[in-house]
């Protein structure tokens, strides 16, 4: 009867303590608006001083007077003021001189939001979960942002980073300037390639390291796999130009092989290793052979495993840059190469290379939060044995 009466009392308590939780995790985030706030409007201060070659309080003055003279204002009137020249500097610009002179203040008071959110009950715990999946998801965020963007807007660091009208044009110059398409194609048959020869290769290798204890192979292995991979970059160069198979699928596929195939077997060893063994001697009783008891047994029961390994080498050979640069041709670049051409010798072109960097990371993107519990699954339960 206690129990019962003491349920909803706890639960209350819970949902007390949550809810404190969430006013310090708020607590938090105000502050450190608050202190970047002000933090950002004195670096912009202190760089005008110098750039004026005055100190910070001439600059707060000269912008005081700026806001004074209102449509009046002109810059000749402030360069015989207070003997500076302004040239193209635009003081309008500038924060406020009311920002300016609270600007310490504001980082104070942001930091001791901060200090003492990091007293209530669970708010540390929270604020830190948060703050690392801001860190993570904000480049991201901003790439998408900044996709819709005009060149002007994303250069223009006086502007807010809300304050733009947005625009397709950038998506359509990829696919109809750039012809993005071809490049997607080539990335993606590369990719699938590579992982799959690596997994018809390394799934064999990882189950004969784990069961006849071949540990010295693995060392190897894993010796070619601690290489940088530029090492190999010219040896594979002459190799596949004596061949013939420079600017070809088959050159960038090999390639990709040097690293998508320790990436499988490194991975599949400890989940083989975790296989209960009598799973197979089970099957050998019935009179399975070897073979078919990796195909029908152990395989599917390593499916987790499989997927985090074929992920991991799908993403490395859809991202790689330096062998495709050097190896593919016209018509087989691939994405990472597609993308170099938005750096020109003038200029970049970075509301292009922003839409195409979308594109690029959007599938992988995608296909990992589908694959998720898989990649989790795989990553950890080699590493424990029972």
């Amino acid at each position: 009867m206690l129990k019962l009466l003491n349920k909803p009392q706890s639960k209350r308590r819970d949902q007390r303590f949550s809810f404190v939780t969430f006013l310090g995790v708020l607590l938090f985030a105000a502050g450190l608006i608050l202190a970047y706030q002000g933090w950002s409007t004195m670096v912009r201060v202190q760089r005008m001083a110098v750039s004026l070659k005055v100190d910070t309080a001439t600059v707060r003055d000269i912008r005081s007077d700026v806001e004074t003279l209102g449509e009046e204002y002109k810059k000749t009137l402030i360069e015989q003021k207070y003997d500076v020249k302004i040239g193209r500097m635009s003081l309008k610009s500038l924060p406020s001189a009311a920002l300016m002179k609270s600007a310490p203040w504001l980082v104070a008071v942001g930091l001791l939001m901060m200090m003492f959110s990091l007293f209530i009950p669970l708010a540390a715990k929270h604020i830190l979960i948060y703050s690392v999946l801001v860190i993570t998801v904000f480049p991201f965020f901003w790439m998408v942002l900044a996709s819709f963007k005009h060149n002007v807007d994303i250069i223009d660091a006086t502007k807010g980073m809300f304050n733009f009208t947005p625009t397709i044009k950038n998506y359509v110059t990829v696919f109809n300037k750039f012809n993005f398409l071809k490049p997607t194609v080539n990335s993606f048959y590369v990719a699938a390639m590579s992982t799959g020869i690596g997994l018809l290769i390394g799934l064999p290798a990882a189950y004969a390291i784990a069961r006849w204890k071949l540990y010295k192979i693995s060392l190897v292995i894993l010796v070619v796999r601690m290489i940088p991979g530029i090492t190999f970059l010219v040896p594979w160069y002459l190799l596949f130009l004596k061949m013939g198979l420079t600017n070809t699928f088959q050159a960038l596929i090999m390639s990709h092989l040097l690293i998508a195939l320790p990436f499988v077997i490194w991975i599949m060893v400890p989940y083989f290793n975790n296989v209960p063994r009598e799973l197979e001697e089970a099957a050998w009783v019935d009179g399975s052979a070897q073979w078919r008891t990796l195909l029908t047994i152990i395989l599917p029961v390593s499916l987790p495993g499989i997927l985090t390994s074929s992920l991991l080498a799908f993403i490395f050979s859809w991202n790689n840059f330096m062998f495709s640069l050097t190896l593919s041709g016209a018509k087989t670049t691939t994405l990472p190469i597609a993308i170099y051409g938005f750096v020109g010798y003038a200029a970049v072109d970075w509301g292009g290379l922003m839409a195409a960097a979308v594109i690029i990371t959007l599938p992988i993107i995608v296909l990992s939060l589908f694959m998720q519990k898989y990649i989790i699954s795989g990553l950890t339960s080699g590493a424990v044995k029972g």
